[in-house]
């Protein structure tokens, strides 16, 4: 049956469920990117869209454009071509899809540097709090809940509750429209829920706008807003207060993958991670736990012979006399006693 055929009800259902398919958020930068295409076949004189047609776009714009980004150009592009039926929505376009994967064979993608926690906690002790308080949020912010640029700026004072022990930060909207929320616990390294309330405490006090961020003049927040420019540029101004080189290579991105890297290098597991950065996919938090310090040391151990492992019985009378080099204790433990001795 044709589409004309079907009912009138039945037609607009569809056309509003295909809508759904080009996120609103990103709906502007879809439409960019369809229009530089069909410029570009107006340009060629192109009359028809297949794969060779694709095909020759792409390679043309692979002078210019990382293989990562002809990826998300190839997926906004082809859902375009979908809505707007200028393709069979079932068109797999595997020769396209093998030339982009060869691409990307070897290719590393340029990231973004990180800190360390030692330049973490270093600059939050020798930066003033009159110059650099509002860094030193975002830094926390950043550091406990791998917060993306675009998290910070958009983050609200109503996402972030004082609960007295702690300070529970909520983000309900992310890039991947997964909601999530962490806490700052009281450090006395960081001294990180001093900072938060301070900053609290500097708020206009019949606020105009919600917006957590606010820029501060004179030792008061006022009621503009910090913008995603001066947010990204934060890892940037820390690296070049702490004298570090390349100081423009810690970009917006930093604080992210900073947080996934020490919480990897203290053992944090795939899954603590992936509930920590709210990745859907265990690709990405994979990735930081494979190349962390904690998962190189105890291959390390394992090479070497130095790390054992101790055999625990649950929910039974076990004991146990071990040589307690290299030994991890881990998991949950009830009604244990561990006599630890040192050796004559």
């Amino acid at each position: 049956m044709c589409d004309e055929n079907l009912p009138g009800r039945v037609l607009a259902s569809a056309a509003k469920a295909v809508e759904g398919i080009i996120p609103v958020k990103s709906k502007s930068v879809y439409e960019k990117e369809y229009s530089r295409f069909i410029q570009w076949t107006n340009d060629n004189s192109v009359k028809t869209v297949n794969e060779t047609v694709l095909l020759a776009y792409f390679q043309e714009l692979t002078a210019d454009f990382s293989p990562n980004s002809l990826w998300t150009k190839f997926s906004m592009l082809r859902k375009e071509l979908m809505v707007k039926k200028v393709v069979n929505s079932a068109k797999k376009f595997s020769q396209l899809e093998a030339y982009l994967k060869q691409r990307s064979k070897g290719y590393q993608p340029k990231k973004s540097k990180v800190l360390t926690r030692e330049q973490v906690l270093t600059f939050l002790k020798n930066a003033s709090d009159e110059s650099f308080l509002m860094i030193k949020i975002a830094l926390v912010k950043g550091v406990f809940g791998a917060c993306r640029r675009d998290e910070l700026v958009k983050m609200k004072r109503s996402d972030v509750r004082d609960m007295g022990e702690h300070i529970l930060v909520n983000i309900p909207a992310s890039k991947n429209d997964k909601p999530r929320s962490f806490m700052v616990i009281e450090d006395n390294e960081m001294d990180a829920l001093r900072l938060i309330r301070s900053y609290i405490s500097r708020r206009p006090l019949h606020e105009t706008n919600d917006r957590f961020f606010l820029c501060l003049r004179g030792g008061r927040c006022t009621a503009q807003p910090v913008g995603k420019n001066t947010i990204g540029a934060i890892p940037s101004k820390i690296a070049a207060f702490l004298g570090l080189p390349d100081a423009k290579s810690y970009t917006g991105h930093c604080l992210r993958r900073t947080a996934a890297t020490l919480h990897a290098n203290a053992g944090g597991s795939v899954l603590n991670l992936k509930q920590l950065g709210g990745w859907k996919s265990s690709t990405v938090a994979e990735g930081y736990v494979d190349d962390s310090e904690c998962s190189k040391r105890k291959n390390a151990g394992l090479i070497c012979g130095v790390n054992k492992s101790v055999d625990i019985k649950t929910s039974s009378q076990f004991s146990s006399v071990t040589d307690s080099k290299g030994v991890n204790f881990s998991g949950h433990f009830t009604n244990c006693t561990f006599e630890i001795k040192q050796k004559e």
